[in-house]
């Protein structure tokens, strides 16, 4: 069974490129990958730990890592354990998020890529090439389920 705020993006993403396949990446507490197809029929996708997540575990899972809120640091090379935390964890969040498009994008040509969710404004401007950011888009997808389904 699938989470009703995933079919949502999944409806907004059609909604928006419809005729087109869609990739909705939901970045909230967990990052959501959504698959729509050109036809509209959803597949599926992925849950990974969001951004937030990912330095709360740090915290939790070692002993004397302090816990650290999200930040957009774009630097490479952290200096302290508190900046190398940062960077490691916007790096690998950007890693995932440009291998997850770059999958899609080899198996599905023409593939529109949606952004979305609390934490996509520390992204958009990094994969700003590659996808259209949309922070309503749930509630898009949202509206456009009621509409349907009231005629």
């Amino acid at each position: 069974m699938y989470r009703s705020d995933r079919i949502c993006n999944a409806a907004g993403g059609h909604l928006l490129f419809s005729g087109h396949h869609v990739l909705v990446i939901d970045m909230g507490t967990c990052n959501k990958y959504d698959f729509i197809d050109k036809n509209g029929v959803y597949h599926g996708g992925s849950i990974a730990p969001g951004f937030g997540m990912r330095f709360a575990a740090m915290h939790k899972f070692t002993a004397g890592l302090p816990l650290l809120k999200p930040t957009g640091i774009d630097e490479l090379i952290g200096k302290s354990t508190k900046t190398s935390m940062e960077t490691g964890v916007f790096r690998g969040v950007i890693g995932e998020l440009n291998e997850f498009i770059t999958q899609y994008q080899s198996r599905f040509h023409d593939i529109k890529v949606v952004l979305t969710g609390g934490y996509a404004a520390y992204f958009d401007k990094v994969l700003k090439n590659i996808i259209f950011a949309d922070p309503n888009l749930t509630l898009k997808g949202l509206n456009s389920i009621l509409i349907h389904q009231k005629f």
